[in-house]
């Protein structure tokens, strides 16, 4: 297993081509935007690392006999799920947010399953070349991206009827050593200090669109790929302002494809467009149960943060404040109950691999992305509007306005005025700011937007079993 140096010394030796604010950026583990992103991954190393976490974070691997990063670990049993959603939502309590690995793994497992069952009804050989990729991905505890979002074009068109068919990313050659892709995916978190891209498509396709059913693995750095990317970090750190963002924030990249090669060992689809509807959904089967944990433990930090600054503000024990506080405990008990039944309920699919209860893993999403802007508004109404207003800390440890900020900002007499102030800040960064925004649009939009989760729960509830109830309630015959 890694540490994070030995993460962080392998990025320095990578040649990612990443560009941000009009610049291309050259050693992309040095910028000060990109380095917060990468402090969040490498937590996990650290978590890994640390012996009191020993049987959260790591495990035996299948594959190998080896010890592992739980990170590169297929599931093999509920516990490991179960497992999952707590080590996420302990890490994500250090972060705030996230830890930015779940989206890669989770594609893999996806492959895993969509590769088996190709191989047993079309006769195709990728599940082997599948589990030799993950032995070599948990020998060197890897940090893989998931490049899953296409940019889609015109909405209202299949990929094959859109006026330029890189829109989704495709096959465009085929070779005896390989294949060659052009196309972009977007919304692509870590990638710029990712050790690998997890490549899958994003949709149901049809027949004539079996060029775009492609699934692979791929270094990051790899000749043709172009990354155009947005960090969430402040440009400058400062001493009380954005405390999570300027140290954990992410970077995310639109990928860029351009005439990309891929060694046929590295390829699990191609061409095998019946499966791609498949591959889809299970990515956000697994992503949304991973969602169950990081989620949560957001829901740690905002009611943490709200609950603090309650009592620097001298009102934490009203009831309407009290009453407020358990609508935040609720959501984000509420969302890790769902990733603890996903988990328990999962089931062993023929590979080997364990999946997790779709229904549990979508409603947990569900209930998250459809009460994040309450949440906010919580942390905004108990706050007040010092979370917006406060003034800057260059006015603070200016000699002429200090000696006034000191003596108006002071709340109960015993919480000193630099702890309010840092408790002012943790809320605005959280709930108020660029990287609030940020994340209130993620926590709506990301693993699938609650529409998604709609779709995906009402595809295979089966209502007729409720109707059946309610017809021997109302003495109905069947």
């Amino acid at each position: 297993m890694r540490k994070r140096a030995d993460y962080i010394k392998k990025l320095s030796t990578m040649k990612h081509n990443v560009y941000m604010g009009g610049k291309k950026i050259e050693k992309p583990w040095e910028h000060p935007q990109i380095q917060p992103g990468i402090n969040a991954v490498a937590t996990t190393f650290d978590f890994a690392n640390d012996p009191k976490y020993e049987d959260l974070m790591t495990t035996i691997s299948p594959l190998t006999g080896e010890k592992i990063n739980r990170w590169t670990h297929l599931y093999q049993s509920r516990e490991d799920m179960l497992k999952r959603v707590d080590a996420l939502r302990a890490m994500c309590q250090v972060t705030g947010s996230c830890v930015g690995r779940c989206v890669g793994t989770d594609g893999l497992h996806s492959i895993g399953l969509v590769s088996y069952e190709a191989d047993q009804k079309l006769g195709t050989k990728y599940y082997q070349r599948f589990l030799d990729y993950v032995k070599f991905f948990q020998k060197n505890d890897l940090v893989a991206a998931g490049a899953v979002t296409d940019v889609k074009g015109d909405r209202d068109l299949r990929p094959h009827q859109q006026a330029d068919p890189d829109l989704y990313l495709r096959v465009v050659e085929k070779r005896n050593d390989g294949i060659i892709v052009n196309g972009a995916k977007n919304h692509i978190t870590i990638a710029p200090y990712a050790d690998e891209l997890i490549v899958v498509p994003t949709r149901a396709l049809t027949k004539e669109e079996s060029d775009w059913a492609v699934a692979f693995a791929i270094p990051a750095d790899t000749k043709g790929i172009t990354q155009i990317a947005v960090s969430k970090a402040p440009p400058v750190k400062k001493k009380f302002e954005s405390p999570v963002s300027s140290n954990y924030a992410f970077t995310d990249s639109f990928l860029v494809f351009d005439h990309v090669f891929v060694p046929w060992e590295r390829v699990f689809m191609c061409g095998e467009w019946q499966f791609a509807a498949q591959l889809g959904a299970l990515f956000g089967h697994y992503h949304r149960h991973s969602h169950c944990g990081c989620i949560a433990a957001r829901g740690d930090t905002l009611m943490g943060a709200t609950s603090l600054i309650a009592k620097y503000n001298g009102v934490s024990k009203k009831a309407h404040v009290k009453s407020k506080l358990c609508d935040l405990v609720a959501v984000a008990e509420i969302v890790y109950a769902c990733g603890y039944t996903a988990s328990m309920k999962g089931v062993k699919h023929p590979s080997g691999i364990y999946q997790p209860n779709y229904i549990y893993s979508n409603v947990g999403k569900f209930h998250s992305g459809t009460h994040v802007a309450h949440e906010m508004e919580i942390a905004q109404d108990i706050a007040g509007g010092l979370t917006i207003t406060m003034p800057s800390e260059e006015d603070y440890f200016n000699p002429e306005t200090q000696a006034y900020l000191q003596k108006y900002l002071k709340g109960p007499a015993e919480v000193p005025v630099e702890d309010r102030i840092r408790a002012f800040r943790l809320v605005e960064d959280l709930a108020a700011s660029r990287y609030g925004a940020l994340w209130m649009v993620a926590g709506i939009i990301g693993a699938g937007s609650p529409e998604a989760q709609r779709v995906a729960i009402m595809s295979g509830y089966n209502l007729e079993e409720k109707e059946k109830i309610a017809k021997k309630l109302a003495n109905i015959e069947p």
